[in-house]
């Protein structure tokens, strides 16, 4: 199942990449220079699940705080999963993926159809999906749940429980930046 996805995903990836991410590596460097060198904190409102173009433009970022309207999901191990739950999550992460591939852009019904219909459901997926394409080590996952005064607490799920109700709800990534040994956070 893995090798067949894997061979698909990277032929994909290889024409996404020279169509797409390399002009918009080259625009944005010809544009900005040396600004997108700099070492800053970066808020994207509505970004769903798109780190990939996130990363793509400010790739020295300490912190990224992505925001949109779809839930956080879970990161189901694959080991875990039968083969017939791990073909349809890997069929619903390349069906979310399309549109992006496609447009350069996410559309939100269109996740909803491929992203909640099996165990790799949420944004969390597809974000560890672009992480890892970008050559970004995940260190630890956290969710977490800020208060009404925005302190940050650890929780056991972004899925509303009980014990969380009170809490607007996400995920806190710490991650190893590609070829370098700085440290990053990714919130969404």
């Amino acid at each position: 199942i893995w090798k067949n996805y894997a061979r698909q995903v990277d032929s994909t990836w290889a024409l996404y990449d020279k169509n797409r991410l390399s002009i918009m590596r080259n625009w944005y460097e010809s544009e900005f220079g040396s600004y997108s060198h700099q070492e800053k904190n970066v808020f994207y409102p509505f970004s769903g699940p798109d780190w990939l173009n996130i990363y793509t433009i400010y790739p020295n970022g300490n912190k990224y705080v992505m925001a949109g309207l779809e839930l956080v999901g879970n990161n189901p191990e694959p080991i875990k999963l039968t083969d017939a739950e791990l073909s349809k999550g890997l069929d619903g992460l390349r069906g979310g993926l399309k549109t992006l591939i496609e447009r350069g852009y996410f559309i939100t019904s269109y996740m909803g159809r491929d992203l909640y219909a099996s165990k790799f459901n949420g944004v969390l997926p597809v974000i560890y999906f672009f992480m890892a394409r970008t050559n970004c080590n995940i260190v630890d996952q956290k969710f977490i749940g800020l208060d009404a005064e925005g302190i940050e607490h650890e929780i056991s799920t972004a899925m509303r429980t009980e014990s969380n109700a009170n809490y607007m709800r996400g995920v806190k990534i710490l991650f190893q930046h590609a070829d370098s040994k700085k440290l990053g956070i990714v919130y969404y």
